[in-house]
């Protein structure tokens, strides 16, 4: 299932707003540049997913990605990761 860009956008900037950052200070803390940012949130750019987990891990992060709800970002400490067998 191809990645819906006006929602993976709309995720990432209600993340971004709920932690109180500006695209500037974003961009900034993932390294990555302003103008794609704003080219994401207004659903203009599909995320490659690597540039998807920058974003997320810049927020604290992780991204989750299924097809029904889409793209979702959770806190990266709420993701519990089973031993391997």
């Amino acid at each position: 299932m191809p990645l819906d860009p006006r929602q993976a956008g709309q995720e990432i900037r209600r993340v971004r707003l709920a932690a109180g950052l500006t695209q500037t200070q974003l961009a900034e803390a993932a390294r990555l540049d302003q103008s794609n940012l704003s080219l994401l949130e207004r659903g203009g750019r599909v995320p490659e997913i690597a540039t998807l987990g920058r974003w997320a891990e810049a927020l604290g992060c992780s991204v989750l990605i299924d097809p029904v709800h889409g793209v979702r970002l959770v806190p990266a400490d709420s993701i519990e990761i089973p031993e391997p067998d």
